[in-house]
């Protein structure tokens, strides 16, 4: 009876207990899971073995013995105590070769893994076999990821661009595959990420905190903050200024430098005046640093920039700087020269080359101080002009005098012929020394021109307008005309009489017997002769002419020319022998043309014989009373007229 009551009430309590040890498992399970505020909760694995109600058993109990923690919580309170007077005693063997002889505690693993803990409770008051019991639970230790990151910079300036990487490992327990599954970064401005690997920019200069939370494939996390790990240093501020910032090409734009420093001096200046594609370098620069002068060379508007460096390698580019670079007209002037009374204009200029060079305007001539009436030299201006650009050049023009045209034409009357040769001879001047005529324009009136400087052309009587053009070597020119009156005349008959004025030597008497022409015509003004028969007329005069002959023939010339130029010549040839003339003495006349014969005085074709100019030396013709004529010795005859 007593055995049956023991064995009631031993159950009683052992119902008791365990419905106190559920509650406790409870309250257990929630002490587990609040430390794991980063984590999921996780249900506790409990098992426990027990004997007959009526002896001693042991209950061991784990807490969190599958979370992420090497360390776990282990309690044998709930064990079984048929006598709980005397208590029991406690032996724990944790599987790593650890133990423990304590209610509860702790115990911390090495290493991650899957162990057996065994929990031998013995109670003193109780006799064998039910004052002890063993009991066993099979624990999974994890642990927690090994957590770490880096950065690929960790100092710059804002806006500072970072690149964070996860370098976590998750840690093998019981599972054969475990790894990392979730992030969380923390930058330290607020801002966050999920990323395994992620970029932040920081936007503003300070140092910041990064921190990472890592969670693995059983749900361990492991937490890794650096401290300031990440320094942004306040940036340089850049700016600049151009002078000038337009203007006309090319452009000489020079740039200075503005900026504000930043924590850190500036030790680099990168200009880009952004015509660098103009053949991919652009104009010519001067200088380098905070200060450049830069030429723009090609009309177009340009956005400049600076890019600053400080010595800890932060770079930050300005807003850009607009460059209005205006097409500059040139303007050119040249010299060239006209000719006097030249009408100028526009034309004229822009066939002389002075115009506008590029931008596609007209140019503009002042040439108000030019007088082309008067010979000299003037200047002008040329201008070019657009909406902001204006160009202007100087030139000069030359004003020559035209040469002076004038000429002569001889002779102007012709004498008893259909046709009058007239030679002209070019008479005309420059218009100043140096600019020598390149060119003649003949205009004979009758239809019939010549380029010639001095031509000859025939002539019919009659009256012609006769025009002379001369041409410089300006190409200046002037023109005379003169009215040519051709006139025809009836030339004058050229005569003479030889006669025989002695016989050794013999010396020949020739006597001018010419005549005027016809009217219209002129007396003989002239008489020309040519005694030796050599066709020069060297002997002037109107007569008579003697001359002597040698033994052999004479030829004689006489050229007569009246007063409008008209001339005409005669010749008169024969022989003389020279024999000694007979004594002065009465001789008949017989003797007298025996002497004559004798003399070798021929009788000229056409003449009847002269005794009294026949004679030979002192011969004369005299007559006698009724009686035959006889030649008497005189003084030498002198022809009569």
């Amino acid at each position: 009876m007593r055995s049956k009551t023991q064995s009631a009430f031993k159950l009683g309590i052992l119902l008791v207990m365990l419905a106190i040890g559920l509650c406790l498992v409870g309250a257990l399970i929630v002490f587990a899971e609040a430390p794991q505020k980063y984590l999921p909760p996780q249900d506790v694995s409990q098992t426990y073995a027990t004997d007959e109600i009526s002896c001693t058993t042991a209950i061991p109990m784990v807490y969190d013995p599958d979370l992420c923690d090497l360390t776990i919580s282990y309690s044998g309170t709930l064990s079984i105590d048929p006598t709980p007077a005397d208590g029991l005693r406690y032996s724990w063997n944790f599987g790593d070769g650890g133990t423990s002889s304590t209610a509860s505690g702790t115990h911390t693993y090495a290493a991650p893994g899957q162990y057996t803990v065994t929990l031998t409770v013995t109670d003193p008051g109780s006799a064998p076999p039910c004052n002890t019991h063993t009991a066993s639970l099979v624990v999974m230790i994890n642990a927690k990821p090994h957590v770490d990151f880096a950065a690929d910079q960790r100092q710059s300036c804002a806006p500072f661009a970072v690149t964070f990487t996860d370098l976590s490992v998750a840690e093998t327990s019981g599972l054969e595959i475990n790894r990392i599954v979730g992030w969380r970064w923390d930058f330290g401005d607020g801002s966050t990420s999920p990323l395994s690997t992620t970029t932040h920019t920081y936007m503003t200069p300070g140092t910041y905190n990064v921190s990472l939370i890592v969670t693995d494939l059983v749900g361990c996390m492991s937490v890794l903050q650096k401290e300031a790990y990440i320094t942004v240093n306040r940036p340089p501020v850049p700016s600049f200024t151009a002078s000038p910032s337009s203007g006309c090409d090319p452009l000489i734009v020079q740039f200075n430098d503005t900026s504000i420093v930043g924590d850190y001096p500036i030790v680099e200046w990168l200009w880009d005046f952004g015509d660098q594609w103009l053949g991919g370098i652009g104009g010519p620069t001067i200088g380098t640093g905070p200060m450049v002068i830069h030429h723009y060379l090609i009309p177009g508007t340009y956005w400049a920039t600076l890019t600053v460096i400080d010595s800890q390698g932060c770079s930050v580019t300005s807003p850009p700087v607009e460059i209005n670079v205006h097409c500059d007209p040139v303007a050119v002037a040249t010299d060239f020269a006209v000719c006097l009374g030249t009408t100028l204009s526009p034309q004229l200029f822009m066939e002389q080359g002075a115009t506008c060079w590029s931008c596609g305007t007209m140019p503009m001539y002042d040439f108000s101080r030019v007088n082309t009436n008067v010979p000299g030299v003037y200047e002008y201006v040329v201008t070019c002009a657009t909406e902001f650009c204006v160009s202007s050049d100087v030139g000069k023009i030359t004003v020559y005098a035209p040469p002076e045209a004038n000429f002569s034409a001889t002779p102007r009357s012709c004498c008893a012929n259909p046709l009058l040769t007239v030679q002209f001879t070019d008479e005309s001047t420059p218009g100043y020394s140096g600019n020598l005529i390149r060119h003649w324009l003949w205009d004979f009136g009758d239809g019939r021109t010549s380029t010639l400087q001095n031509p000859s052309h025939d002539y019919a009587p009659g009256v012609y307008n006769v025009t002379l053009t001369v041409i410089d070597a300006f190409g200046c020119s002037s023109s005379i005309q003169e009215a040519l009156y051709i006139t025809s005349h009836d030339k004058p008959r050229a005569d003479f009489d030889p006669s025989l004025m002695s016989c050794c030597p013999p010396v020949m008497m020739f006597t001018d017997r010419s005549s005027q022409g016809a009217s219209p015509s002129e007396p003989i003004v002239a008489w020309e002769w040519d005694l030796d028969g050599n066709g020069t007329f060297e002997t002037p005069g109107e007569g008579p002419q003697t001359a002597s002959y040698p033994s052999g023939s004479y030829a004689v010339s006489l050229r007569v020319t009246d007063g409008h130029g008209c001339s005409d010549v005669t010749t008169i040839r024969g022989r003389t022998a020279c024999t000694e003339p007979p004594s002065p003495i009465l001789r008949p006349c017989a003797a007298a043309i025996a002497c004559r014969l004798r003399c070798g005085l021929s009788t000229p074709p056409g003449r009847a014989a002269t005794l009294s100019r026949a004679g030979c030396g002192t011969l004369a013709m005299a007559p006698q009373a009724r009686s035959p004529i006889r030649c008497i010795s005189t003084r030498p005859l002198v022809p009569s007229k």
